[in-house]
């Protein structure tokens, strides 16, 4: 039978799986605009504000284990790296609103985005965005 603590460390891993999962939409929806499709902004939105919702979820959840379990060793690494990793998915959000934003104002700059190879390092950066959600739900760092 699974501790209290254990029970919240998987509650943790779950909720930092489903933030990295919006963070891989929201590129992927970036990517989208930047290359070829108009994107419907209120689903973006949406996607935002869940990603929001669940990285004051992540802090809270810590905030409790802190409290009142006293974690030690890989533990407490696996709780900090959780608060990091949550604060660095939200800013991936955040800049994948701020790309899909500013890919109506270069639709006509095509020769520009073929010139640096926008489409390549955009579909990199959907690679590793999904490599390294993959690597920590199987907690495998060769991926």
């Amino acid at each position: 039978m699974a501790t209290h603590f254990e029970i919240e460390l998987e509650k943790l891993k779950n909720v930092i799986i489903k933030i990295g999962n919006l963070a891989e939409i929201q590129v992927s929806e970036s990517v989208k605009a930047l290359l070829s499709e108009p994107i419907e902004g209120k689903e973006v939105k949406k996607t935002e504000n869940k990603i929001d919702k669940l990285d004051v979820k992540i802090d809270e959840i810590c905030q409790s284990i802190f409290a009142l379990q006293q974690p030690v060793a890989s533990d407490l690494r696996f709780i900090m790296a959780s608060l990091q990793i949550s604060n660095e998915i939200e800013r991936i959000g955040d800049l994948a609103i701020s790309v899909i934003k500013r890919s109506k104002s270069i639709k006509d700059k095509h020769d520009l985005i073929a010139k640096f190879d926008v489409a390549d390092l955009s579909k990199q950066v959907e690679l590793i965005t999904a490599k390294t959600n993959e690597c920590f739900l199987t907690r495998d760092e060769k991926t």
